[in-house]
């Protein structure tokens, strides 16, 4: 019996040392599975992260660009409209100057004339005056 108890005693050590060994490689293998599933799901959010970064830098520089565009449309308008404005300026000072060199002129001329009407007529009220005398 004695023999027995210790084949007994033995098949059970051996089977508990063959359950813990097989339960420590289960729970090894389950860690290695989990960590590596966690690592997945980790790079997978990274890239997730980066793709929606990089779609977000994009349509930021997308309406950046939207944005500078309309703001290069609106300047090119005022420079327009400011080059009109320069334009008509610019006419209004060319009237303005020829009006005034045609007044300038006209007044030379009618200065001129009135110098030679002197010359050329005595006075209106002397002749009148000697008639009047004699």
């Amino acid at each position: 019996m004695d023999i027995v108890v210790l084949e007994f005693a033995g098949c059970f050590l051996v089977g508990a040392g063959t359950g813990y060994g097989i339960w420590r490689w289960r729970d090894r293998n389950l860690r290695s599975a989990t960590s590596l599933k966690e690592q997945t799901i980790l790079e997978n959010a990274r890239r997730e992260a980066e793709n929606i970064s990089r779609e977000a830098r994009l349509a930021a520089n997308e309406e950046t660009l939207k944005i500078r565009e309309e703001t290069d449309r609106k300047f090119a308008e005022r420079r327009q409209i400011l080059a009109e404005a320069e334009s008509r300026i610019a006419q209004r000072e060319a009237l303005i100057n020829a009006q005034l060199a045609n007044i300038t002129e006209q007044e030379k001329n009618f200065a001129s004339a009135t110098v030679q009407r002197r010359r050329v007529s005595p006075p209106a009220g002397a002749g009148t005056r000697r008639s009047q005398s004699n």
